[in-house]
């Protein structure tokens, strides 16, 4: 600095906010930290799925673990807080992994949050990704949880008219498979639909006159081997769209 010239940038300051200048440095930032949510009951909602909430700028990159079976909370890893400069818009970028369909972010629970949008808040971002926080304050505390996959799957009795299959237990939203009620005939399908990762256990009963269970495609017997001459169980891992469990009964 040159004589004679004054000091006139932190005098400018001082005068702008003498608070902040007097608490310091770190009152000029604020954290937002991440969070998993949990479950929302009695629609169709399991909250459990995996993947990355990330920030533009950066400094979060929170990842999520999905939960198999859906009985705790998601394993959270990464950066899941960082400090911004305070009064800035955060935006939160939630990219889900193939256990998860989309992300949502529960406003209920959110505590000091001011949000940027054109239309009143219900459930804050609901499914909607990404989503802009201003940060306002010193901490903000967010929620954030992803939505696990349902998958339809498809159960084949062949014939039909000789065997039923009958889920054992389904989780808490989903309904449990009955397939057989078709008469005798070449097959009988079924369509049903459970959550990403879970393993789905079937019940495979002869009805007369068939004589018991030849064989089965997709589907691992749980007890003695193939074939069977009365009642048995097989389980069935439900991991990605499409699969298509067959029964061949015994004529």
């Amino acid at each position: 600095m040159r004589r004679g010239v004054p000091v006139v940038l932190p005098l400018l300051a001082i005068l702008a906010d003498p608070a902040a200048v007097a608490r310091g440095p770190a009152a000029r930032f604020g954290t937002i930290r991440i969070s998993p949510g949990f479950p929302k009951k009695g629609n169709d909602f399991v909250s459990y799925g995996g993947g990355r909430i990330i920030s533009e700028p950066g400094g979060l990159d929170c990842r999520y673990v999905a939960s198999i079976p859906t009985s705790t909370p998601p394993k959270v890893s990464g950066r899941c807080e960082a400090r911004f400069p305070r009064g800035s818009k955060v935006r939160l970028i939630g990219e889900s992994d193939r256990s998860s369909s989309s992300v949502a972010w529960d406003a209920h629970r959110v505590r000091g949050v001011k949000w940027f949008s054109g239309e009143p808040l219900v459930s804050g971002c609901a499914e909607v990704s990404p989503c802009d926080v201003v940060l306002d304050r010193s901490r903000i505390d967010l929620l954030a949880s992803f939505k696990l996959r349902v998958l339809t799957y498809t159960i084949r009795n062949v014939p039909a008219g000789l065997g039923h299959v009958q889920q054992l237990g389904a989780p808490a939203g989903r309904e449990s498979i009955y397939c057989g009620r078709a008469r005798r005939g070449r097959e009988e399908v079924c369509l049903n639909s459970d959550y990403y990762g879970q393993r789905v256990t079937l019940n495979l009963i002869p009805d007369p006159p068939g004589k018991g269970v030849r064989e089965v495609e997709r589907c691992v017997p749980t007890a003695t081997p193939l074939p069977w001459t009365s009642s048995g169980t097989c389980s069935s891992l439900i991991d990605e769209p499409g699969i298509v469990i067959t029964v061949y009964w015994q004529e």
